[in-house]
């Protein structure tokens, strides 16, 4: 059973205050971004107004949390691609968290 639409737009609000503050520290699962993110490796993220290509980006798709890499934008539409993945995604800028801006001991 997914998350309500209502459940969803809430806990990602939450998401964002948390990583304005720069408090939000996330733990990487899986081996997308390697070599750059292993898995277990721990991310602390921004949110910000803009981003740049090659920002790597915590977003929400399916209802999980990805960091996956800025390879492309047109307006509020950002295409991700892990470092080692294959596919790319399109996201619209409202599901961004953040960026990560290091990593975390």
């Amino acid at each position: 059973m997914g998350l309500r639409n209502e459940d969803f737009r809430d806990n990602l609000r939450l998401l964002h205050l948390i990583a304005k503050k720069g408090l939000l520290i996330v733990s990487v699962r899986g081996d997308s971004m390697l070599p750059v993110l292993k898995d277990g490796d721990k991310v602390r993220i921004l949110a910000e107004k803009y981003y740049q290509l090659g920002d790597i980006l915590l977003f929400v798709s399916y209802n999980r949390l990805n960091l996956h890499r800025l390879v492309a934008f047109d307006n509020n539409v950002f295409v991700l691609k892990g470092d080692n993945a294959i596919k790319s995604e399109r996201v619209l800028y409202d599901v961004v968290v953040g960026r990560m801006v290091k990593k975390v001991l």
